[in-house]
């Protein structure tokens, strides 16, 4: 699977968040663990900027899958998949633009 995620988000991550798509594994790792993923960045030979680039993402990306089942069950499906969507998107756009601030 991560060799499909890699070449699937490859190029968007590239262009958008100017990190290379070799760092796709990272970003799922913090599915997992945010903690992790922020690390695996630090560790992947990138740049400063792609570091904190990397980084605000992850850290704004969608919550861990451990809260996310907690939601589903307090809050339903549909109101779960709302607050993914509302996450992700915040956080590919806020990640973009620190790209462009921190000049990758």
């Amino acid at each position: 699977l991560m060799p499909w995620l890699t070449q699937a988000a490859g190029p968007f991550m590239e262009g958008w968040l100017g990190i290379p798509g070799s760092a796709v594994p990272a970003f799922m790792l913090g599915l997992v663990r945010r903690d992790f993923g922020a690390a695996a960045l630090y560790a992947g030979g990138l740049s400063p900027g792609q570091v904190l680039t990397g980084a605000v993402t992850v850290t704004l990306f969608a919550p861990c899958i451990t809260l996310v089942r907690a939601t589903v069950k307090e809050r339903g499906f549909l109101h779960r998949s709302a607050i993914w969507l509302g996450c992700t998107a915040l956080a590919l756009l806020v990640g973009g633009l620190t790209d462009r601030l921190t000049l990758g």
